[in-house]
């Protein structure tokens, strides 16, 4: 009987038909691919990218990369940025959408970061600074720390914006980034004028009962920071008088008040020194958002979930009174002008 032997090269077919997908998979690269996601106050940054390592060799610009050719900021493709809504970054604008992201190697640090159209350019050749749709100032510095893989954050987040930054070696590159909430803050002196001064207000209707207030601190089983937000609910006046200032640098316009201060660091566990303020948001003649602010920065503003204060006015436009609605248009707070 005839037998069929098969042959070493068929074999080897057969087996690399059925050997497992993973082994199929398995790769070494030198400059692994890697993403950052960053949100800030509702704007989404992407950025795609691979991360080169130094592998013994100290100067990058002049070295692994020469001067007076443009770079990617990464390795193998070219470096991708997603932005989702209009922004300003060094001072210019840069509309939503995507682009590749390339640096202008020169000698010194008058850099600029170029922002091109086609992302699906691979790290070289590289492009030529006058085809950048964008560009964009760059901040260089040297760093104390030797950083081995390329890397790109966001750093000094704030709520309308962060610094974009990039590591490598000692080498540091920063752009800053300013979103636009698409919202009022900064008020002339004379609009704000309308409104600042001494107002007397009531939050009785939403706040809690001194009857509530004593049955929590009752409560055996609440606890420390339940009692202190507790106690400062009972203790502080329903009715008090408060200010609407207007900040001389910023032009921001915001209510402070100090006694209720306390139940916020009470409820927020923070330090009562931290001067709280409601900032007025305009949204409208007469019409403002308060959003929420600690010593004299801006923490929160949530605008489907804000109260809304509507200012009535004198036959002169100057603001007497107002009233504080929340998202059920239920009144949250009145206030009557006392002085200023």
């Amino acid at each position: 009987m005839n037998r069929i032997v098969p042959s070493r090269a068929l074999l080897f077919v057969a087996l690399a038909l059925v050997a497992p997908a993973s082994a199929t998979r398995a790769q070494i690269v030198a400059s692994e691919a890697a993403s950052l996601h960053q949100s800030v106050s509702g704007t989404d940054f992407e950025l795609l990218y691979s991360r080169p390592s130094l592998r013994g060799r100290t100067t990058i610009f002049g070295g692994i990369h020469p001067i007076g050719e443009s770079w990617t900021g990464g390795a193998n493709d070219a470096t991708e940025l997603r932005i989702s809504n209009d922004v300003t970054m060094g001072g210019v604008t840069v509309p939503a959408g995507a682009y590749s992201v390339w640096f202008d190697v020169v000698e010194g640090d008058a850099w600029r970061m170029m922002l091109h159209e086609d992302t699906a350019m691979f790290h070289a050749p590289h492009p030529p600074i006058d085809e950048a749709q964008i560009l964009v100032p760059v901040s260089r510095e040297t760093g104390s720390e030797v950083v081995e893989t390329l890397s790109w954050t966001f750093e000094n987040l704030t709520w309308n914006g962060a610094t974009l930054a990039l590591a490598w070696g000692t080498e540091r590159l920063r752009v800053e980034v300013e979103v636009d909430l698409g919202i009022t803050l900064a008020l002339s002196e004379e609009e704000a004028g309308r409104y600042v001064g001494e107002w007397r207000i009531d939050d009785s209707m939403s706040r809690m009962s001194a009857e509530q207030a004593e049955e929590m601190l009752a409560d055996p089983d609440a606890s420390d920071a339940l009692r202190d937000y507790a106690r400062a609910m009972r203790d502080v006046p329903t009715e008090r008088v408060v200010r609407i200032v207007q900040d001389p640098e910023s032009g921001w316009l915001f209510r402070t008040d100090p006694r209720f201060a306390e139940v916020w660091a009470a409820f927020m566990m923070t330090d009562p020194t931290d001067e709280r303020f409601d900032l007025l948001v305009r949204r409208g003649d007469g019409f403002f958002h308060t959003a929420q602010g600690v010593g004299g920065e801006l923490r929160s503003y949530y605008p489907d979930f804000m109260s809304m204060a509507e200012f009535r006015f004198d036959d002169d436009g100057r603001a007497i009174s107002f009233e504080v609605r929340n998202p059920d248009d239920e009144v949250t707070m009145t206030g009557v002008r006392v002085g200023g």
